[in-house]
């Protein structure tokens, strides 16, 4: 099963059937176009619901940096640094599989 995730709140479900045992079984592959607030927090919270072993999540973003939009105002009138609203997703991620 595959499941896609964009920003606009769009879910498309694409199921086929596999041919498989119990020794060789799929993961559940889950894709989330996006790395804004929705992207990020979605895949956070699913990595709740999963496990490493049962599913496989990927976000997918142009950018690899999740980028605190609310503050950036602060940036334009030099109260905070660029660095300060900047978040690698990687570390985002860090505790994850």
């Amino acid at each position: 099963m595959v499941i896609i995730i964009n920003a606009n709140r769009l879910i498309i479900v694409h199921t086929q059937k596999l041919s498989y045992n119990v020794w060789n079984m799929e993961k559940t592959k889950i894709v989330i176009v996006g790395g804004g607030f929705g992207g990020v927090y979605t895949a956070r919270n699913l990595q709740k619901y999963f496990d490493c072993d049962s599913a496989e999540i990927t976000l997918i973003n142009p950018s690899n940096y999740f980028l605190f939009t609310p503050l950036l105002h602060e940036v334009a009138t030099g109260n905070l640094s660029p660095e300060s609203i900047v978040e690698p997703i990687r570390e985002v991620f860090r505790d994850s599989c």
